[in-house]
């Protein structure tokens, strides 16, 4: 057990807009680490807020987990504590089982800065102590140099991504709004749209590729919409309110793969022929998930799929150059012609 640190070196609003959610995250840390529980006045040391505080905070909190008053000697102050019921549960790891959820660390380097990937980043310390415990001795784990330890082995590399770094906050709205179901406040602009204030029930928060989208229902209209994060700005969390997700939502409907986050009201029919030089990069690539393949004997193949943004597919196709064709739609045809005689016009000579 930790000890309990005093927050007197640091009175004040900690750094960041996101303070009460910070607060609560500190304070169910506090109670988690002393199960007998610990008064108010404490926790408001700890907090370093007034006892009313702490009282709004713990309300707060049993939207996340159960936490109870117990009595004790008379005359005492009653303590506060997570039920043992609700108390967090340890996991066994095998040192292969740390080693396969550590490749996966690089995914979240794009919210460095915020509190989500602090979070995460005590999951992955954790996860490097199994990893690097002693090798069996002429087992399947060999011994590496110091200089190369063996989380450096066993890496997902992903595209290079965008970077959020200034987007903290906005990324911790969203988390907690999503986490704890209540609503969402923001401003949101497009190149093509002045800014606009939303209220939104926030159903998911997605990573896709190089981005990161928020999937929510506008409130005023009831239009389920995806918003990229990079044009979030101003969040707030409504934390009085709360929502419930639609039963018939469902988050699949907005994944299109290599085609992005988005909801279609119609789709297209896509079929474009590959030659054989590309023959097994199309074939072992999930491009959408409606994706059919058909090989013929010299090679070539085929795929065909369902996808709503012609203007994707077209750039998609473009990336094979002659060994693509599309053979439909008409639509998808004009637009990869316009794109490569527009691409060819760059290079003519005066």
């Amino acid at each position: 057990m930790r000890v309990l640190k005093s927050t007197k070196s640091r009175q004040g609003r900690p750094k960041g807009k996101f303070t009460q959610h910070r607060r609560i995250d500190l304070l169910c840390e506090a109670l988690e680490d002393h199960p007998t529980g610990l008064p108010i006045a404490e926790l408001a040391e700890v907090l370093a807020v007034t006892p009313r505080s702490v009282r709004r905070y713990l309300r707060e909190l049993e939207h996340r987990v159960d936490v109870e008053s117990v009595a004790t000697a008379p005359g005492n102050p009653h303590l506060w504590r997570i039920k043992p019921s609700e108390r967090a549960r340890s996991i066994s790891l095998r040192r292969s089982q740390s080693l396969a959820l550590l490749t996966a660390r690089t995914i979240f380097d794009p919210i460095k800065g915020s509190a989500l990937f602090d979070e995460i980043g005590l999951v992955h310390r954790q996860l490097l102590q199994i990893a690097h415990r002693p090798s069996r001795s002429g087992g399947a784990y060999e011994i590496a140099p110091d200089d190369y330890p063996i989380e450096k082995r066993f890496l997902y590399a992903p595209r290079t991504s965008r970077n959020y770094s200034h987007k903290h906050d906005e990324l911790d709205c969203i988390f907690q709004s999503i986490a704890n179901l209540h609503p969402l406040q923001f401003r949101h602009q497009t190149a093509d749209t002045p800014v606009t204030k939303y209220v939104v029930h926030p159903y998911a928060l997605v990573f896709s590729d190089a981005a990161i989208y928020c999937i929510g229902s506008v409130v005023a209209t009831g239009e389920v919409r995806v918003f990229a994060l990079e044009r979030i700005s101003d969040t707030r969390v409504v934390e009085r309110e709360r929502f419930t997700i639609p039963n018939d939502f469902s988050v699949d409907d907005y994944l299109h793969g290599e085609f992005g986050v988005a909801r279609y009201s119609s789709m297209s029919r896509v079929l474009v022929e590959f030659d054989a030089s590309v023959a097994e990069q199309v074939r072992t690539n999930r491009a959408h998930p409606s994706q059919k393949i058909a090989i013929a004997t010299d090679g070539r193949v085929r795929l065909s799929l369902n996808v709503g943004d012609i203007a994707s597919v077209a750039a998609w196709v473009m990336q094979f150059g002659p060994a693509a064709r599309v053979i439909q739609p008409p639509e998808l045809i004009a637009k990869v012609r316009e794109q490569l005689q527009a691409t060819l016009e760059r290079y003519k000579t005066a």
